[in-house]
């Protein structure tokens, strides 16, 4: 039986950052590298349901990032996995979502900018992650969701609970300027999902200190 196993989109990125041009792994890769960086021991579990590519475009002045992508590109086998933790990775992405009325455990996911997300799926999920520039339709997905809507920004984060609403800000110093914030919403999740199977009380809070905390060292390295 595995901690957490991760669900969806394993994607080909080709990065864009300055005058420089790199190729690496993004999507649950992302959240994999996470993992290794804050528990190297813990126990994941990968099941990409689809192969995708993405073009990335660094813009380090506004630490904002763009992209082109077609996240769809090989459709893959799915085999659900025992776990503590289901999490979906863009579920308003998949081309496939059958499996995911059957996934054991504490059921979360995210989205990432593109279409609606089927509100007839947030029945089954327990957390869903949503970046500040992302939400749409949230009267709907409040409606709909079984659990907790988490809203992420750079700056603190909103969560909604049974419609009732919980602000966090970030202290200004864990700002990161100038900054290659590729990543950073799986990086949040992937906090997150850790501080859950840990029964940490303060999940949140540890998601984005731990966030704040990788960013400075990734940049700090470029």
């Amino acid at each position: 039986m595995f901690s957490i196993t991760l669900y969806g989109h394993l994607v080909i990125d080709t990065i864009y950052d300055t005058n420089c041009t790199m190729m690496e792994f993004g999507g649950m890769a992302n959240m994999r590298r996470t993992f290794c960086q804050l528990d190297p021991k813990l126990d994941v579990g990968l099941v990409p349901t689809v192969i995708g590519t993405a073009d990335i475009f660094i813009n380090r002045a506004e630490s904002e990032r763009t992209s082109k992508a077609n996240l769809n590109v090989t459709q893959l086998p799915i085999a659900i996995k025992q776990s503590k933790i289901s999490h979906i990775l863009y579920i308003n992405e998949l081309p496939n979502t059958d499996f995911v009325s059957q996934l054991p455990g504490i059921v979360t996911a995210d989205c990432c900018k593109g279409k609606l997300i089927d509100l007839n799926l947030l029945k089954y999920v327990d957390y869903l992650f949503v970046s500040d520039d992302e939400v749409r339709d949230l009267d709907g997905i409040l409606n709909a969701i079984k659990g907790t809507v988490i809203i992420h920004s750079p700056t603190g984060s909103v969560s909604y609970k049974n419609k009732k609403e919980q602000t966090y800000s970030i202290d200004p110093a864990l700002m990161v300027k100038n900054a290659n914030v590729l990543g950073a919403g799986d990086m949040f999740a992937a906090a997150f999902l850790l501080a859950l199977n840990n029964n940490m009380t303060n999940a949140i809070e540890y998601a984005h200190i731990t966030t704040s905390t990788l960013l400075k060292k990734t940049n700090e390295k470029i």
